[in-house]
């Protein structure tokens, strides 16, 4: 027993030095291509002109299958992405995803590996390749670690009956492909998806730059899926006008229309790998600008 006991308290002295470690990234940056400060009037127009689209003709249960449909293909394809940008290096399968009935028209991440999408979203989606966007921009936030990096999850420590509780849910298997991760993994509960984190611009154009990365990949079509910023900047100005409080992606995401210029961009340079025979994985970028 009492070697057990020993054992316990050296998993749990391993996670406390481990939620001590640098972001995900290990200070890597994925900004994607440089753009000219001319380049985003066609998207200016864009905005300016877009108008709230009906809700879909989906069904309750044909938008939930959607959503489940493209969400595991953006993991499955995306596998190789997933590890080369996150620190963890196991692909796309540790997420922690969820489906909210919360009212808000929102999806965020949360803590370290969290992804929630509320209901509520799901109807101003109108097809598969918006759906996609939807999802991988979220992705890109958690490989990238914007919502850690931003600070509230050091906030909430770890606590012991967290540890011990935690350890053994996890188990010895799990702790043995995810040492790492583990201890991070602690901070979950108190850093829980009720809070959400305002990205930065710069942080948006890195989970837009995955993003892209991530649709192509599963063979999605990026220029279909940006579609969805317009109709949520449709959607949020109606929802100004109206002083309905129930539109929160663009505060939380920080949309801009060169947004769409960044992603029109990324799409081009994957474009150009996969003509040239170059793998497709986003470049690491030392330019930390968010112009």
């Amino acid at each position: 027993m009492f070697r057990y006991v020993v054992i316990l308290l050296g998993l749990l002295l391993l996670s406390s030095c481990v939620t001590r470690m640098s972001a995900v990234t290990n200070g890597k940056s994925y900004l994607g291509p440089v753009i000219s400060s001319g380049e985003g009037d066609y998207e200016k127009e864009l905005v300016e002109k877009a108008t709230l689209y009906e809700e879909n003709r989906f069904s309750e249960d044909e938008r939930v299958k959607l959503l489940s449909e493209v969400y595991q293909a953006l993991v499955a394809a995306g596998e190789e992405i997933c590890s080369a940008v996150n620190a963890y290096q196991h692909g796309c399968g540790w997420f922690v995803f969820r489906l909210s009935e919360t009212e808000e028209v929102n999806a965020y991440p949360w803590g370290v590996s969290g992804l929630t999408v509320n209901r509520r979203i799901l109807p101003y989606i109108m097809n598969k390749d918006e759906m996609a966007y939807m999802l991988a921009h979220q992705i890109g936030h958690i490989l990238t670690g914007h919502v850690d990096a931003n600070g509230p999850a050091r906030l909430g420590p770890t606590t012991p009956l967290g540890s011990i509780l935690s350890t053994a849910f996890c188990g010895i298997s799990c702790l043995g492909r995810d040492l790492y991760g583990f201890g991070k993994r602690q901070r979950l509960e108190a850093h829980s998806e009720g809070w959400k984190t305002q990205f930065t611009e710069t942080q948006e154009r890195e989970a837009d730059y995955i993003a892209v990365y991530l649709m192509e990949e599963a063979g999605y079509n990026v220029m279909k899926g940006r579609k969805f910023l317009l109709n949520l900047s449709a959607l949020s100005k109606k929802s100004l006008k109206d002083n309905n409080d129930q539109v929160k992606y663009l505060t939380i995401h920080s949309f801009k229309p060169v947004h769409l210029t960044h992603i029109k961009a990324a799409q081009k340079e994957t474009e150009a790998k996969k003509q040239s025979g170059e793998p497709l994985l986003p470049n690491v970028s030392t330019d930390r600008k968010s112009n």
